[in-house]
């Protein structure tokens, strides 16, 4: 699994979700996490395209994650588009 964290606060979901959005990417799952409700998980994919990028925001940080078995080859211009435009 690769994963990378930084360290940002006042990140909405809904400003997430938008960004993933105008990459044209599709979130596949939304859901909170059982210990801290106020975090959220997601996972985003691309139309016609293997694999799966998940995102986890928490109160300080944002993690972004991509196990072995659901890389694709969108995913990396994908993790460096997100860290120069939003998470840096």
């Amino acid at each position: 699994m690769w994963g990378k964290k930084f360290h940002r606060k006042n990140i909405a979901p809904d400003q997430l979700l938008d960004y993933a959005k105008q990459r044209g990417l599709i979130c596949s799952l939304d859901s909170s996490l059982k210990k801290l409700t106020s975090n959220r998980h997601f996972h985003f994919k691309k139309e016609k395209q293997k694999g799966v990028l998940e995102v986890t925001l928490l109160a300080n940080e944002i993690v972004l994650n991509v196990h072995q078995n659901r890389q694709g080859d969108w995913i990396g211009d994908e993790i460096s588009a997100w860290e120069k435009s939003f998470l840096i």
